[in-house]
């Protein structure tokens, strides 16, 4: 029987196991002495197949029966201590991303609730961002939200630090979506920081409104790449649009490794040795912290 195969089988005796098990615990156990026991209960039921099981399933032995006591109780506060315990649970099964994915989204959602949660949720989030990035512009939303909540409640020198670090994080977040080639997400967490920067009048309103700018025009040229790269799926005979997608990547984005990634035989011999050096020395070079563009610049000098 495949791995697969066995996890499937032996998942609802997993299931029931922990039931019988968290049944015979004592109701004052806190929901970490719980963890251990589903952690062997998930390791003996999947085994090497442990990417195929049930996220949601998993959650509900792991945290269910808080999540519904905490939501019928409408105790924020409760709610906010929840995912404070939650967050400590995060990575406790090995090789489990998508459990700690839900796991974490949770924590953000219970952690928002109450300013006592505050802290557990922006740091959920923050790794939401970093492992769902295609769910950037939902949770940055949402980590605004909890930053104009903080900067309501905030009084004096608080709610002046409030707005700094508002500000300071979004611009954060803007460069590391702008770094992973995400323009658009980029956009959005500037235009949170510059409407943090405004209201606090901050210094670096320009620096922001430079970077928005910045972020647009690089958006545009990514939805232009976009479309040439879908027309050279439909025509990939086509050696001149080719070399204007590798080029495209190559110096607008810079982006030598994706441009390599277009190269045949058919482009010119100079642009193909050029793009393969540069995503070479892209590879060598960010081992030294150093990125594409200081790449090229060795290939130049």
């Amino acid at each position: 029987m495949s791995s697969a195969g066995y996890a499937a089988d032996n998942k609802p005796r997993r299931d029931a196991l922990v039931r019988e098990s968290l049944a015979c615990m004592p109701k004052e156990h806190k929901i970490m002495d719980k963890i251990p026991l589903v952690v062997v209960c998930v390791a003996w039921s999947v085994g090497a197949a442990s990417a195929l099981a049930d996220a949601e399933s998993d959650f509900q032995l792991l945290f269910g029966d808080e999540v519904k006591r905490v939501v019928a109780s409408r105790n924020s506060k409760a709610a906010a201590a929840l995912a404070g315990q939650m967050m400590k649970a995060v990575g406790t099964v090995e090789n489990r991303p998508d459990l700690d994915l839900l796991i974490l989204t949770h924590a953000a959602d219970l952690g928002a609730k109450a300013s006592s949660g505050f802290d557990v949720a922006e740091k959920a989030i923050r790794q939401i961002l970093k492992a769902a990035p295609d769910d950037s512009p939902k949770w940055i939303e949402k980590l605004s939200v909890i930053y104009k909540r903080r900067y309501l409640l905030a009084r004096g020198d608080e709610r002046a630090d409030v707005g700094v670090r508002q500000v300071d994080e979004f611009v954060a977040i803007g460069d590391a979506q702008l770094s992973a080639q995400r323009s658009r997400d980029a956009v959005t967490a500037y235009r949170k920081a510059l409407s943090a920067a405004i209201i606090t009048k901050s210094a670096r309103r320009q620096e922001i409104l430079d970077k928005i700018k910045s972020a647009n025009a690089r958006a545009a040229r990514q939805y232009e790449i976009e479309r040439l790269t879908k027309a050279l799926a439909n025509d990939p005979d086509n050696a001149k649009l080719r070399t204007s997608v590798v080029q495209l990547h190559m110096f607008e984005l810079d982006n030598p490794k994706r441009a390599a990634e277009f190269l045949n035989d058919d482009l010119d011999e100079k642009l193909r040795t050029y793009v393969l050096q540069a995503a070479k020395n892209t590879e060598d070079l960010a081992a030294a912290g150093l990125g594409s563009r200081r790449a090229c610049e060795e290939l130049i000098t």
